[in-house]
């Protein structure tokens, strides 16, 4: 049986294998373009600013790392349910099995 890992190392070892994975065969990409629609229909319709420019250029891999360190349980199930490989965690170690979905 495999010992348990702590979340802090847990979320550290997600964000590092964050930079190996393609968000374009994700499903994260079009999870961003709603969260961003949905910050400028707030801010046109809360703060009554008005935005003449497109939605900013926003790195996905950022994006997803911030969803792991600062997001709910809930969002971080999110983004881990978007991945098309499988983790696995072997010796304290996150892995991703490519091409393998549990």
């Amino acid at each position: 049986k495999e010992p348990s890992i702590r979340e802090e190392e847990l979320i550290k070892q997600l964000s590092e294998l964050i930079d190996t994975i393609d968000f374009d065969t994700m499903g994260m990409k079009a999870k961003l373009e709603e969260e961003v629609a949905r910050y400028h229909k707030f801010t046109r319709g809360v703060l009554g600013q008005k935005t003449k420019t497109s939605a900013p250029e926003i790195d996905l891999k950022i994006y997803a790392k911030y969803i792991l360190q600062e997001g709910t349980k809930e969002e971080r199930r999110e983004l881990l349910g978007c991945l098309k490989d499988r983790l696995t965690l072997k010796d304290q170690q996150i892995r991703l099995e490519r091409g393998k979905k549990s």
